[in-house]
């Protein structure tokens, strides 16, 4: 009898696993909850990629492992950090002890284009400004028919020029269907310009507000209410995952981020 519930039990946990990566298969955008920080998981077809990996003063720098592991990743196959700020790349080094990272780019090592069979990221990079923040690269993820973009911290300033890229406006015609909005939802960003042209349909924020800062700001969460925009804010407590195919979020219980 003692065997037979071991059988069981090893069968049981086999499946559990294979049905872990099986969901794998289909995209998916996790913004995982890391205070005033950025770490997102983009996962498809057994691809692991992650746009930044940082996270805000007060959080632990195991957060991205932990949840990596919790989620079963084997492998990471592509990191695109957004720009030289801290709460964007700092949970590198804790990543590097446990994965193989082959490719990690940074904004100016100027990788603009990443495929993948049916998945296309486009970056748009500048390295000029004295403002690192607008520094950061763009990507244009296009995956199923779905359109996500990373805004890493981009002022309303690199917004406007952005508007004047023909390149990037034919990529958003007809609207993206994810964004990650610019620099923790700040009011230096996000302008309604800038949300009206790329009209997202879900937007992700990943920040909460603290003595230093005012994340997000209520202009910004104005301007997304204004373009009915479905607002999801990790606000200290959770994290969110977007399935492409069916265009819904689910929230990921603070539980499960250690």
């Amino acid at each position: 009898m003692q065997k037979i519930l071991i059988i069981l039990f090893t069968l049981n946990c086999f499946y559990f696993f294979q049905s872990n990566q099986f969901t794998k298969i289909n995209p998916s955008v996790t913004m995982l909850n890391v205070g005033n920080g950025n770490s997102f998981l983009l996962q498809y077809k057994g691809k692991n990629i992650l746009f930044d990996a940082g996270k805000g003063s007060g959080f632990s720098k195991k957060s991205l492992q932990q949840y990596l592991i919790y989620d079963g990743v084997r492998k990471i196959d592509a990191i695109f950090i957004s720009h030289n700020h801290k709460d964007h790349y700092d949970q590198i080094d804790d990543l590097k002890t446990i994965y193989n990272i082959q490719n990690i780019f940074y904004n100016y090592d100027n990788q603009f284009n990443f495929n993948f069979k049916d998945l296309k990221i486009s970056n748009f990079i500048e390295n000029q400004n004295k403002d690192e923040n607008d520094n950061s690269q763009v990507s244009v993820v296009d995956v199923k028919g779905k359109k996500i973009l990373f805004t890493g911290d981009i002022s309303k300033k690199r917004e406007a020029r952005l508007l004047q890229n023909k390149e990037f406006l034919e990529m958003i015609k007809g609207g993206v269907d994810l964004l990650q909005v610019a620099h923790h939802g700040s009011k230096t960003s996000s302008s309604e310009l800038f949300i009206e042209t790329i009209k997202p349909q879900n937007c992700f924020i990943s920040g909460h507000k603290s003595k230093m800062y005012d994340f997000p700001s209520k202009e910004t969460i104005a301007t997304l209410k204004k373009y009915q925009c479905k607002t999801y804010i990790t606000n200290s407590r959770n994290s969110y995952k977007y399935k492409v195919k069916s265009n819904k979020v689910i929230k990921v219980q603070k539980k499960l981020l250690l």
